[in-house]
C-alpha cells in the first residue's frame, strides 16, 4: 500500500468516528444515520431540588425564589426558636436577605431577644455610642443639663443592652448630638458662665426649694422654677410640670432673643452698642432673668429679699450684683400675656440701660467700672425711656419697639383731669426733671394733699403714675417729633442719652476718690440749648401740645368710662 493510499484510508476512518459512526455495523438495508435515529435515547436526570441544592436554587427565576423564601417565612413559627434557626441558615445560605429581614420582624414580634434576629431587622445597639456620649459630657452632668439628663434616665431604663430600631436610633443620635454640643458649649466662658449662675439659682432661698429647669440664648440666660411641692429635684416633678414649666421657658427665651434683636437694631446704630452672645459671653457680660411661674412662690421669694415689694411688682430688675430680672409668668393660667411681655420688657430695658452703660464706660475709660456707679440717672429718664423702648406691637410675627402705650396715653387722660379737680399742683418742669428716684416721687405726691391729709394714698398713686406716664410721652416727644419731616429733637436726646451711657468721674476731696458725676436737669437743659428759663417754659408748652394731639389720635370710648368710674370712686362726681 502507497503512503498515499494509508492516508486516505485515515482520513475516513476519522471521519465515520467524529461525525458519531457506530462501531457496530448498521442493519443491511439501512443506512447508518436511520440506525442511529432508532436507537432508544438515555432517560432524562431528575432536576434537583433546590431546597438541598444551592445552586439549584440560585437557578430558578428571581420572582420564583422570592415567593418561595416569602412562603417559607410565613410557614415558619416565629416562636419556636430552633425552628426559627433552621430556617434562617437555609435562606441566609441562599442569600434572601429580604426573606431574613422578614424573619427575623417576625421573631422579634413574637419576643425574641436573638442578636442576629435585631440585626436582620435594622436595628443597632446603643449601648457603646450613648455610654461614650455620657462619658465624655461633663460639663452638661455638672451644670444639670435637661438633655443630658433625658439621655442618662433613658440610658438607665435599657439595661444590659439598647436595641433600637432605625426611627428609634435616630432620635437618641439626634439627642447625643444636642448632649455633646451642649457640652462643647458648656466649656467655654459662655458655658462657664451658665454653670456659675446655675449653681448660684440653686443655692439661694426660696429658689433652692423649687426645682428648675434653664437655657440659654443670645447674652440671656433664663431659669423657670416648677411647682415645689413634690422637692427641690427635678426627677420628681411630673412630666405635665415640666412641659408646663418648657412652654414658659420657650416663650421667654422667644421674647427676649427679639427684644434683643429690636435693641441692637435700633440704638445699636446710635450708640455703637457690642452685640453679646455665646462667641463673646462669659458671666460678668450674661444678662440673667429668674421666671416664677407661680404667685405664690414669687411672693415667697419677694418676702425674703425685700418684703417693702407687696407683691406690688410683677417683674423687676436689680442692679446690684447678680443682677436678675425677677419675674413672675404663669403661661397659660395669666389673665394677660401681653401685659406680661410689656412688664417684662420694661425690665428688660432697665437692665440693658445699666449694662451698657457699664459696656461703654469700661471701653471708654479702658478700666474696670463700678456696676452701682453706672445706676445714676434721673427718675423721668430711667423710666420713661424703659416704658418707651419696651412698648411694643406685633404685626405679621414681627415685633415693633418704640411703639405709643395706649395705657400711659390713658392715664394722661384721666390723671391730668384729676389733679386739676383735686387742685394737686401739676408736675412742674424743673421738678419733673430733677426727681432722682421712686421713694422722692411717692414724698413729692403726697405732698400734694397736705391740706387734706386723707387724700395723700391717693395724691401718691395718682402723682407717680402720672409721673410715668409724662416720663414716657416726654421721651416719645424727643424720639420722634418733627420738623419738616424730620426729627426734630432725636440728634440733641442722643448726644444727652451719650452722656447718661459714658459715666465721668471727678475727684471728691472729701473722700479723697474719684467719685462718678449723676447726670442731671442741667446735663438735660445744656445739651438741648434750654438753660434759660424762657426757653425752657418754651420747651414744655411744645411738648404738651404733641402730647394732646397724641391722647386725641389715640382715644377710645373705654377712657371715658374709666374717667367716669374714677371721678365717682374719688368723689369728684357726687
Amino acid at each position: 500500500m502507497t503512503v498515499s493510499h494509508r492516508v486516505a484510508v485515515l482520513f475516513v476512518a476519522l471521519c465515520a468516528t467524529s461525525c458519531g459512526a457506530s462501531k457496530e455495523p448498521a442493519p443491511d438495508g439501512v443506512s447508518p444515520a436511520a440506525a442511529a435515529a432508532a436507537k432508544p435515547a438515555d432517560a432524562p436526570k431528575p432536576a434537583a431540588d433546590p431546597w438541598k441544592d444551592v445552586a439549584a436554587w440560585r437557578a430558578l427565576p428571581q420572582l420564583d425564589r422570592e415567593a418561595k423564601a416569602a412562603d417559607l417565612v410565613t410557614r415558619t413559627d416565629a416562636s419556636n426558636a430552633s425552628e426559627v434557626e433552621r430556617v434562617r441558615a437555609l435562606l441566609a445560605e441562599r442569600g434572601e436577605t429580604a426573606a431574613v429581614a422578614a424573619l427575623a420582624k417576625s421573631a422579634l414580634a413574637k419576643g425574641s431577644t436573638s442578636t442576629w434576629a435585631r440585626e436582620a431587622a435594622g436595628h443597632v445597639n446603643l449601648v457603646a455610642e450613648v455610654d461614650a456620649c455620657l462619658s465624655a459630657s461633663d460639663a452638661a452632668e455638672d451644670a444639670d443639663d435637661a438633655r443630658y439628663l433625658d439621655l442618662k434616665a433613658q440610658r438607665a431604663n435599657s439595661g444590659g443592652s439598647w436595641w433600637a430600631d432605625a426611627g428609634s436610633a435616630a432620635k437618641v443620635r439626634a439627642l447625643c448630638d444636642e448632649v455633646k454640643k451642649t457640652d462643647a458649649v458648656l466649656k467655654t466662658p459662655y458655658g462657664e458662665a451658665i454653670q456659675k449662675w446655675a449653681r448660684w439659682q440653686r443655692a439661694i432661698d426660696v429658689m433652692k426649694d423649687s426645682p428648675a429647669i434653664h437655657a440659654a440664648r443670645g447674652p440671656y440666660l433664663i431659669f423657670v422654677s416648677l411647682d415645689p411641692s413634690k422637692g427641690p429635684k427635678l426627677a420628681d416633678v411630673s412630666h405635665e410640670e415640666i412641659e408646663r414649666g418648657t412652654r414658659i421657658l420657650t416663650k421667654n427665651l422667644d421674647l427676649m432673643s427679639k427684644f434683643y434683636d429690636g435693641w441692637m437694631e435700633t440704638l445699636g446704630p446710635y450708640f455703637g452698642f457690642t452685640r453679646y452672645g455665646p462667641e463673646n459671653s462669659d458671666d460678668r457680660t450674661m444678662l440673667k432673668m429668674n421666671v416664677f411661674t407661680k404667685s405664690e412662690d414669687y411672693a415667697a421669694y419677694n418676702d425674703k429679699v425685700d418684703p417693702s415689694l407687696n407683691g406690688s411688682a410683677r417683674a423687676y430688675y436689680s442692679p446690684m450684683e447678680p443682677r436678675f430680672i425677677t419675674t413672675y409668668d404663669g403661661g397659660a393660667d395669666q389673665e394677660d400675656e401681653f401685659t406680661t411681655n410689656q412688664v417684662q420688657c420694661h425690665e428688660a430695658t432697665h437692665q440693658l440701660v445699666h449694662f451698657y452703660t457699664w459696656d461703654l464706660s469700661r471701653t471708654a475709660l479702658k478700666r474696670d467700672v463700678s456696676w452701682l456707679d453706672c445706676d445714676m440717672r434721673p427718675a423721668w429718664s430711667e423710666e420713661g425711656f424703659a416704658e418707651f423702648f419696651s412698648s411694643h406691637a406685633v404685626k405679621d410675627g414681627k415685633y415693633l419697639w418704640m411703639q405709643p402705650l395706649d395705657e400711659r396715653l390713658a392715664h394722661i387722660y384721666l390723671l391730668d383731669e384729676i389733679v386739676r379737680e383735686k387742685k394737686w399742683a401739676p408736675w412742674e418742669m424743673k421738678e419733673f426733671l430733677a426727681a432722682r428716684d421712686g421713694q422722692q416721687l411717692q414724698e413729692l405726691g403726697r405732698l400734694r394733699a397736705s391740706r387734706t391729709p386723707a387724700d395723700r394714698g391717693i395724691a401718691e398713686s395718682v402723682m407717680v403714675n402720672l409721673f410715668y406716664a409724662k416720663a414716657w410721652s416726654l421721651v416719645h416727644f424727643l424720639w420722634y417729633a418733627e420738623e419738616g419731616g424730620k426729627p426734630k429733637h432725636r440728634d440733641r436726646y442722643v448726644e444727652y442719652l451719650k452722656r447718661e451711657f459714658h459715666l465721668e468721674y471727678k475727684l471728691d476731696k472729701v473722700k479723697h476718690a474719684e467719685m462718678p458725676v449723676p447726670v442731671g436737669a442741667n446735663d438735660f437743659r445744656r445739651i438741648f440749648g434750654l438753660t434759660k428759663d424762657p426757653d425752657l417754659a418754651a420747651f414744655e408748652k411744645e411738648w404738651q401740645a404733641y402730647v394732646t394731639k397724641l391722647v386725641a389720635a389715640h382715644k377710645t370710648p373705654k377712657w371715658d368710662e374709666e374717667r367716669a368710674r374714677a371721678r365717682k370712686a374719688l368723689g369728684i362726681d357726687k
